[in-house]
């Protein structure tokens, strides 16, 4: 993937969406033009230019899936993962896309051996903040730990 240089523009948040197109970030003292893994454990879909009603230079890597700008303290080996189309399960299983695990991936989320998914989900299906709510009829968080397939998404419901 070649380097490029980021044109910022918008209001607002001052966030640049470039979900998987080359991207360029300066963070931690190094320019890098490859996909960056963030804690929540998705790839970078954007650049976070402004925060605070400041300008930030560098700009940051963020996911704005969760609204995460933690970069990931190390990368996990894909090595033998697969990855399947986040909306499978909503079409009952019927997964429209299933693809050997990849950064390059669009919307690639890794749900492995240490992921965030993997420590803080439940067997449940909620989120480790989610238990002692009276809403919740799982009382115990139990963590899922890593799961069978990673995520990404395929363009099944289009690009726009």
């Amino acid at each position: 993937m070649k380097q490029t240089s980021p044109t910022f523009s918008g209001e607002g948040y001052g966030m640049l969406y470039r979900a998987n197109y080359e991207m360029v970030y300066a963070n931690k003292g190094r320019t890098m033009s490859e996909r960056v893994l963030m804690k929540c454990g998705c790839v970078a879909s954007g650049m976070l230019t402004h925060s605070g009603g400041k300008k930030l230079d560098p700009p940051i890597p963020v996911c704005v899936i969760h609204d995460c700008t933690e970069v990931a303290d190390t990368v996990p080996d894909l090595t033998g993962r697969m990855s399947r189309c986040l909306y499978g399960e909503k079409k009952g299983g019927n997964y429209p896309s299933i693809a050997p695990s990849s950064f390059d991936l669009p919307f690639f989320k890794y749900k492995g051996p240490d992921s965030e998914c993997a420590r803080e989900t439940c067997i449940c299906g909620y989120k480790r903040v989610a238990h002692g709510k009276p809403h919740i009829k799982c009382k115990e968080f139990v963590a899922h730990g890593p799961y069978e397939y990673d995520e990404h998404y395929c363009g099944c419901h289009g690009w726009n």
